[in-house]
């Protein structure tokens, strides 16, 4: 005679880190199908189990040294924030913003270099470019931003003016490690 008060019972384990379940007991006929199909389901898309991974991770640190990392990354996407956050999974301490800006990165394929870049492909590649080359070094972050949006929107409305404006004459040069015409701030 057992003292557990049912003759069924189930108990169901879940493995966050590999996102997997289990279950063990003695149910009803049917139950096992019944209960893979619900498993099945909410783990596919429960936020719970997330949020639940998330703090797991969040208290245990799993992170890159803070100069190595971003502190901040807005998304201007919508259709992206989903894939960035599971791709930034394993970094708890960089923040995801969404934004409504409707900023012209299109328009960084009108540049002769990233279009050169891209005729030249002929597989599949990645290109890491820095397209504020060292403005950095005689400007803030925010007027480096400022500058760059506004090439872009240039570019984006009348590319052959916007191009004029950057690069005034054939003096000007553009060094080989740049993007832009090595210019002043004057």
């Amino acid at each position: 005679m057992s003292i557990y008060p049912s003759p069924t019972g189930v108990v169901i384990g879940i493995d966050l880190a590999y996102n997997l379940h289990s279950s063990f007991g003695n149910g009803f006929p049917g139950a096992k199908p019944l209960i893979a199909q619900a498993m099945n389901k909410i783990m596919k898309s429960n936020p719970a189990l997330y949020v639940l991974r998330e703090r797991i991770r969040k208290g245990l640190q799993l992170s890159l040294p803070v100069e190595e990392q971003p502190k901040q990354i807005i998304v201007t996407r919508k259709g992206m924030f989903d894939p960035l956050e599971v791709h930034l999974l394993d970094f708890p301490n960089v923040v995801i913003k969404g934004s409504e800006l409707q900023l012209p990165f299109q328009a960084c394929l009108k540049i002769e270099k990233f279009g050169d870049q891209i005729l030249k492909v002929t597989k599949p590649q990645m290109f890491l470019f820095n397209i504020y080359d060292d403005w950095m070094k005689s400007i803030s972050s925010y007027t480096e931003f400022s500058r760059l949006i506004l090439v872009l929107c240039a570019l984006h409305v009348n590319n052959n003016k916007a191009k004029m404006l950057v690069n005034p004459d054939k003096l000007v040069v553009t060094e080989s490690h740049h993007i832009w015409p090595s210019l002043t701030n004057d």
